[in-house]
């Protein structure tokens, strides 16, 4: 046996759900357990793990604790695992066959951490400017997702801060850092977004970016918020300077095109003029967001400290 347990947590997946599966049952290294996490589902993901479980995938296991966030449900896992060594992945991703085999082969007692890379590149124009703003245009970046850790990683630094939709892996992996645990980045392989890779359309990324960023004072080493909130004072002072419109101008060309290019591979390869158009778009709509799931967030803080 592997000695291996994926937790997958999933939330309204029935698009994605099968590719997820599948790719997990055909690696070429099997897991001894999948556990597929529900975090509040409403669509007909169940019913599709509870398929595959009715046709003898005896290593598929259905959790349900209906938690509300991929934190609370990868921890609820964790309570679940009874093998050394356990993975975690999300669904929507196209995942190599021998995923798990070549995280395997780099673990070790010195390194009990393996993780990969994502590439991005998205879609439409609109989803590729978001992810010119993420993680980056045509380009692999770090990720939690779809690492392989040795269980004595969570005895040692904790499991996943609990009820966040976002920032949980870069408090855990600043965590990991604090406790001089060396993580191995598996360069041979990496992960890929099954069709969009952010958001179909503004709308959609306004409220993605925002629920994300409601816990974004909660995880440690994610220093984003204490930035926005100095920009929002920045920009009230160049309204009482009479300075807003310079400002806006620095803003368009640095936020708007240079932070896109340094996160990117080959940005200005694209000969679509709408691509580069919607770029400081995406910006604003991320900045916005942002901002505005930042002081929420302080607001609830506030509220609940009294």
């Amino acid at each position: 046996m592997s000695n291996i347990t994926v937790i997958i947590p999933f939330f309204n997946e029935e698009e994605t759900l099968r590719f997820t599966i599948d790719a997990l049952l055909g690696q070429s290294l099997r897991a001894e357990r999948i556990l597929m996490v529900d975090s509040g589902s409403n669509d007909s993901s169940a019913e599709i793990i509870k398929g595959y479980i009715n046709s003898n995938n005896m290593s598929i296991e259905l959790l349900q604790p209906m938690l509300g966030s991929p934190s609370s449900s990868i921890n609820y896992g964790l309570k679940n695992v009874k093998t050394k060594y356990v993975a975690y992945v999300d669904c929507g991703l196209k995942i190599p066959k021998n995923w798990l085999e070549s995280q395997y082969k780099l673990l070790s007692i010195e390194n009990p951490i393996v993780s990969t890379k994502i590439y991005t590149i998205g879609t439409s124009n609109l989803d590729k400017s978001l992810i010119a703003h993420t993680y980056g245009y045509k380009n692999k970046t770090i990720c939690l997702p779809g690492s392989l850790m040795d269980t004595s990683i969570f005895e040692l630094v904790g499991v996943f801060e609990e009820n966040v939709r976002a920032g949980y892996d870069v408090d855990f992996i600043h965590r990991i850092k604090k406790h001089g645990i060396q993580r191995i980045i598996n360069d041979r392989i990496s992960l890929k977004y099954i069709g969009t890779n952010y958001a179909k359309n503004y709308i959609v990324a306004s409220r993605k970016v925002f629920n994300y960023s409601l816990s974004g004072w909660k995880t440690k080493g994610d220093y984003k918020p204490f930035g926005y909130i100095a920009f929002l004072f920045i920009i009230l002072f160049s309204i009482m300077l009479n300075s807003f419109i310079a400002l806006s101008l620095f803003y368009i060309v640095m936020r708007g095109y240079c932070i896109p290019y340094i996160k990117s591979k080959n940005l200005f390869e694209e000969r679509n003029l709408s691509f580069y158009l919607m770029l400081p778009i995406s910006a604003i709509v991320f900045d916005v967001s942002r901002t505005l799931g930042y002081l929420t967030s302080i607001k609830s803080l506030v509220e609940h400290g009294k």
